[in-house]
């Protein structure tokens, strides 16, 4: 479910009820060491290159297709 909408909260946020993960600060931390682990090598790859302002568009769609 989308929280926002419009620019707005969503309205039928109000009739689910959103339960926190306990572990969410943990689990985030291993995903993005393990995003890093799998791509290790394009990562080195864009640290030999110019910094851009699309540089997360590199790294989420381009080389690693998680966006």
């Amino acid at each position: 479910m989308k929280l926002m909408v419009n620019g707005q909260m969503n309205p039928e946020s109000g009739i689910v009820d959103f339960v926190q993960d306990g572990d969410l600060n943990q689990s985030l931390g291993h995903y993005c060491l393990q995003i890093l682990e799998d791509h290790e090598e394009a990562f080195e790859e864009l640290q030999a290159e110019t910094l851009s302002d699309n540089l997360d568009i590199k790294i989420c769609s381009e080389l690693s297709n998680y966006c």
